[in-house]
């Protein structure tokens, strides 16, 4: 399985040009974004996101046989930022890489009661693709599969504080028989107005 996946599913995240001199996205381990089928969510398992982030952001340039990244594309720095809109029922996100207007990717996430999960929607403004998929917690973490143009990513926000968290994905080409790990990440910094 090749990498090719990474730019079907995030089609803004190639364009932007490198950001010199930023630290590298750390990975507390090999073990991927390790998310199963699907779980329980709450209604409040986006609060701590809301708001705006400084991101730095990785994907996988080069893997190995057995799957893991064996080099990562310099890091790119960007911003993304989650809302609640429609009276607090809709979280919505916005990330962008660079300093572009024309690109970006856009989640609309709302959450089911009945199935105790949140249900996504996620557009590419390149592509003009959207994707959908399903997100629940996990203790402190939260959980993302989703369906795109080119296969399946699963994605795991972790290290989850006030001011800072982390994100891991996974990719796979395959219906999910076998997953790239790591394929991308992101280091998120709360952004501070004036």
């Amino acid at each position: 399985m090749r990498i090719i996946v990474l730019g079907v599913v995030l089609g803004s995240v190639a364009a932007p040009p490198v950001t010199a001199q930023l630290p590298p996205v750390p990975v507390r381990n090999s073990l991927g974004a390790q998310v199963g089928d699907s779980g329980v969510g709450t209604a409040t398992d986006y609060d701590a996101l809301i708001g705006g982030w400084n991101i730095r952001f990785q994907s996988a340039s080069r893997v190995g046989k057995d799957g893991s990244p064996t080099e990562y594309s310099p890091p790119r720095a960007g911003t993304w930022t989650f809302r609640r809109t429609h009276g607090g029922r809709m979280v919505e996100d916005e990330f962008r890489l660079g300093t572009s207007e024309s690109g970006g990717t856009f989640t609309y996430r709302i959450f089911n009661p009945t199935r105790n999960l949140w249900e996504i929607q996620g557009t590419d403004v390149g592509s003009g693709r959207w994707d959908g998929g399903i997100s629940w917690s996990d203790g402190g973490d939260r959980l993302v599969v989703q369906h795109t143009g080119s296969g399946v990513i699963r994605v795991r926000y972790y290290e989850i504080t006030a001011d800072h968290f982390l994100w891991r994905a996974d990719a796979s080409t395959d219906g999910g028989k076998t997953w790239l790990k790591d394929v991308m990440k992101i280091e998120a910094d709360r952004r501070r107005e004036p």
